[in-house]
């Protein structure tokens, strides 16, 4: 009632809105209520959100970038700003609010997020997964750009592959999945990652191709095929083959 009162005043609620709104003392809560409602009266936002975006407190920065994907035409360069924030809630906002955007500069943002991941936040790589749903290939590719020569050397780097859905994560799907070094009952979660990856032939190619190099091993072979397309299956020699074998 109050928001909706406050937008029918229009211009002259303004002062009192921005007296509370930059009164760092008040109930943040408050200033954010009152940062929402100047956001729905301004004509032009960008002074609001470039004050915003240095809030200290890292639920007014969110805040901000809520507002910008709401108000603004390119919410991609307040995307941006905050890519790098010292705070990961600030970071995984802006993971999800690439939802919905495609090509370069959201695919590199994407993985500017991505590196900074820590290996252990679940909720930090699912906000990487729903940001880059539409831009899987443009993103990852990114990524592994700028992920170094061996990509999953680290924790970070296994999440996302694991998390990936785009073909290009296959081979490397498929060296962590087929790793003896890892003992298998680590290895389950990229086996089941297969299952979500939409990567074609590509996906049953790189699980037969365990199998070939890891024919003795009666366990990792009934995983394999588990996870290979029944249709596949049927028409590959060699997938028949290890079936019958196993």
């Amino acid at each position: 009632l109050a928001y909706a009162a406050l937008q029918k005043m229009g211009t002259s609620a303004e002062a009192e809105l921005m007296g509370l709104y930059q009164n760092v003392h008040a109930n943040p809560r408050m200033r954010a209520r009152a940062f929402w409602v100047l956001c729905a009266l301004a004509k032009n936002t960008d002074a609001l959100l470039s004050q915003a975006i240095k809030e200290a407190n890292p639920d007014l920065r969110i805040t901000a970038l809520r507002a910008a994907s709401l108000y603004q035409p390119n919410s991609l360069q307040w995307i941006a700003a905050l890519s790098r924030d010292p705070d990961a809630q600030v970071r995984r906002e802006c993971a999800l609010l690439l939802y919905g955007h495609t090509g370069n500069e959201a695919a590199n943002l994407w993985a500017d997020l991505a590196l900074q991941h820590d290996g252990r936040d679940r909720w930090y790589l699912e906000a990487l997964g729903i940001g880059a749903h539409t831009n899987w290939d443009a993103a990852f590719t990114a990524w592994l750009a700028k992920a170094g020569a061996q990509p999953t050397a680290t924790a970070m780097g296994r999440d996302v592959v694991w998390r990936a859905r785009t073909s290009a994560s296959v081979p490397l799907l498929a060296s962590l999945a087929g790793d003896p070094a890892v003992d298998l009952n680590s290895r389950l979660r990229y086996f089941r990652a297969f299952d979500f990856n939409p990567g074609g032939t590509e996906k049953s190619e790189a699980l037969l191709s365990l199998g070939k190099q890891n024919q003795d091993n009666a366990e990792l072979n009934a995983l394999i095929l588990q996870h290979l397309d029944p249709a596949y299956v049927k028409q590959s020699a060699e997938a028949l083959r290890l079936l019958t074998q196993l």
